[in-house]
């Protein structure tokens, strides 16, 4: 029997069919397909639901995927917003000044925490991607950056749409290493915020040369809950070591 996957979605208003607009909820195809390939069957939560039924929702799944999306509300970590949200903002924006589109949903904070911790009370796989890396994090107690604080590196999206790719550095002693095999990586991310503090029995196994955190995990025996930075989903076929995480995640389920 196929294993089911909750997958995590955003919400955003679009125009459809000559409408003023509507709220949809959605998650990129490519995880869909990706898990699909694993023989598994994604279900997408819808970012409207109860957080009282999150448990419920997760007595049928076998696996959790949080997927990227907006910023997290910095209310979740305790700290006051920094950052001023505009509409008048295109592309990715810059520090402290940030398009509309990435303004935190606390609806789905507070969904993907719930549905976070009931995973995580039932013993099923997480896989988190991006924000879904930071939200492991911040569920377990952790903080993030509001804004990166090196130019060392680029981690962000480009005038002109390029995703910038760069070289991490897996720690040997982990859960990732064993997944990836090896010390170094290269990633495409695009993100202007990362992991300050980490979260309790969070462990940090990848960093970028500034000292990014590029990959968690949580630090108990048989237990898989693995977060990424990088858009895994995004560059299998140029950066094909990233099936090694879907693979592992799959194995994981069953």
């Amino acid at each position: 029997m196929k294993p089911i996957v909750a997958i995590s979605s955003s919400r955003q208003k679009i125009a459809l069919n000559h409408s003023s607009g509507q709220h949809i909820s959605y998650s990129n195809n490519a995880v869909i397909n990706i898990l699909s390939n694993l023989d598994c069957i994604s279900i997408i939560i819808p970012n409207g639901i109860a957080v009282k039924d999150c448990n419920k929702i997760i007595s049928i799944a076998d696996g959790l995927l949080l997927t990227g999306g907006q910023d997290i509300s910095s209310e979740l970590y305790g700290q006051e917003n920094e950052i001023n949200y505009s509409q008048a903002i295109s592309s990715i924006g810059e520090p402290y000044n940030r398009p509309i589109l990435l303004k935190p949903d606390e609806q789905r904070d507070k969904i993907e925490k719930g549905l976070y911790l009931s995973a995580r009370k039932k013993g099923i796989p997480i896989l988190g991607i991006c924000r879904g890396m930071q939200l492991i994090n911040v569920a377990e107690g952790g903080t993030l950056k509001q804004e990166l604080e090196s130019d060392l590196l680029d981690h962000g999206l480009d005038v002109d749409g390029w995703v910038n790719h760069h070289e991490v550095e897996v720690v040997k002693d982990s859960k990732f290493y064993s997944i990836m095999g090896k010390e170094s990586i290269f990633v495409s991310s695009v993100h202007h915020q990362c992991i300050d503090k980490l979260g309790k029995n969070i462990m940090a196994s990848a960093h970028s040369a500034d000292g990014v955190v590029e990959a968690i995990e949580i630090d108990e025996p048989d237990c898989f809950v693995v977060g990424v930075q990088g858009h895994i989903e995004k560059s299998i076929k140029n950066s094909s070591e990233n099936n090694a995480v879907w693979k592992a995640f799959r194995a994981a389920i069953n």
